[in-house]
């Protein structure tokens, strides 16, 4: 490795080796000039009183060859040095763009291109820096003779502020990352070191922006790395009352990676009732969790079979006319966006199924299942629903066209928390037929059925069943109490 005093000087030797070559060479052309200018003044003299007469006829032709001559020098010397400084400015190009192209993979052959480059200068404190045995010393001066190479270095005082941090000078560490800070949002190591300085004082709603930045502008091919190195700090911000108050603030601004921080808290949070504080706080945010944030939340409820928080969280989601209408199942008319979440339909296009809701010919919406005739194992037709223990009815109606399957479609009705619990299922349908009314009785049980599943499958008992073509249509679905117990079907 080139010491930091000896690598400075290379380049100076070398391109003062280039300008004593060029300067020879110049000094020749010029000299070769001035004697063709020397010897014609000689041959005028030697043979003025042999031509007297001659030459004083042409008198004013010498003078102008004279003027011209010296202009011609003159033009002689400006070409050369023009020439000397392009070749000045290519090599000057050409050494920057080796030592560019080095600078990080060997920046000891990039300082022998260019001397003061601030990058190989930069590689080299790191490597001090990282290396076991390595001296701070070192590191230091490397990164001091970057920052003079360039002053505007956010890098360069990253490098020292950690070795300030390694020398134990706290003080300076502070004040050289804060200004690296100050200079750029977009180098992950001093957002990280500002983010776990401000965690260590206590200042919450400092940090965040650090973690924000980081989130933010690192490369797509470190993102996934740097979101599993945040998400454990993020994470503790929930159990902390402090931090927690200050990241609901942060994340009411709704920062782009919020989704994400959610998802991730569904699926990893061993602490259920935080889970359950941290969507509760946000809902009374002016920016409450969308769709596609409750979405994971509520799947990790319905895991946990949490059902009636699921549901209350769900139900608040709705506009007010259908959170006072609780109809089973819920948008049984097709007429509200179906959104995927559990307690709404989710409808789940497969290569070989096509679903759609469509027009029917009553004036209504209508459920399409359009099977291509391949082998599927059909059951992407679903919704969760909350039903009291009681008798019910299940009703509908159903058309199918050139449907061609071994045993055919029906709709099932398990409980949710109990799936080898089947409460009902319809009639097998198959071929083709106009619109159909289907009716079927169940009950649900007071235990061990908090929840249940309804689900349009392809009841297929081997692989043969599993192929299935032709299209179906389901609209007017209905789920109600008896007409004995005195209640209508709204």
């Amino acid at each position: 490795m080139l010491s930091p005093g000896h690598s400075r000087h290379h380049r100076f030797r070398t391109q003062a080796g280039l300008m004593h070559r060029l300067k020879k060479f110049l000094l020749m052309l010029i000299g070769v000039a001035s004697g063709r200018q020397h010897s014609s003044r000689e041959w005028r003299r030697h043979s003025k009183g042999r031509r007297h007469s001659h030459e004083t006829r042409k008198a004013a032709g010498h003078r102008a060859s004279v003027v011209k001559q010296q202009i011609s020098v003159w033009h002689l010397g400006t070409f050369v040095c023009v020439l000397l400084i392009l070749i000045w400015l290519a090599w000057s190009i050409f050494a920057e763009t080796i030592a560019q192209g080095l600078a990080k993979s060997d920046p000891n052959a990039a300082l022998r291109w260019v001397a003061d480059h601030s990058i190989a200068l930069n590689q080299l404190a790191q490597q001090e820096l990282e290396d076991p045995r390595g001296k701070l010393d070192s590191a230091r001066e490397w990164a001091q003779r970057a920052l003079r190479s360039n002053p505007l270095s956010a890098r360069a005082l990253v490098l020292l502020g950690l070795i300030a941090e390694r020398n134990g000078d706290q003080n300076s560490a502070d004040v050289l990352m804060r200004i690296s800070g100050g200079r750029t949002l977009s180098d992950a190591t001093t957002d990280a070191w500002l983010f776990n300085r401000e965690l260590r004082r206590g200042d919450y709603s400092r940090a965040l922006p650090y973690a924000d930045a980081i989130l933010r502008t690192v490369f797509i091919t470190e993102l996934d790395a740097r979101k599993r190195q945040l998400y454990p700090s993020l994470a503790a911000f929930v159990t902390n009352p402090l931090a927690f108050k200050a990241l609901i603030a942060f994340l009411a601004t709704s920062p782009p990676w919020r989704r994400w921080f959610l998802y991730e808290m569904s699926q990893r949070s061993a602490n259920q009732a935080r889970l359950i504080e941290l969507y509760a706080a946000l809902t009374e945010t002016n920016a409450p969790p969308t769709k596609a944030e409750l979405w994971p939340y509520l799947n990790r409820l319905v895991k946990d079979r949490n059902f009636e928080q699921a549901y209350q969280t769900w139900h608040k989601t709705l506009p007010p006319g259908k959170q006072a209408n609780e109809t089973y199942p819920f948008n049984r008319d097709f007429d509200i966006p179906v959104d995927g979440l559990p307690f709404n339909w989710r409808l789940e296009s497969i290569p070989e199924a096509n679903i759609q809701i469509v027009s029917s010919d009553n004036g209504g919406r209508a459920l399409l299942v359009q099977f291509s005739g391949g082998r599927v194992h059909f059951a992407n037709v679903k919704q969760l629903m909350l039903l009291p223990t009681g008798a019910y009815i299940f009703t509908g109606q159903v058309k199918t066209e050139d449907l061609r399957t071994s045993r055919g479609l029906w709709w099932q009705i398990s409980c949710a928390n109990n799936a080898s619990t089947t409460l009902a299922t319809t009639e097998l349908v198959s071929g083709t037929r106009p619109w159909t009314g289907f009716m079927v009785k169940f009950n649900v049980p007071a235990t061990d059925c908090k929840a249940q599943l309804l689900q349009l499958e392809l009841p297929a008992r081997i692989d043969p069943e599993l192929r299935i073509e032709g299209q179906v249509w389901y609209r007017d679905l209905r789920i109600t109490p008896p007409p004995t117990v005195g209640r209508r079907d709204n």
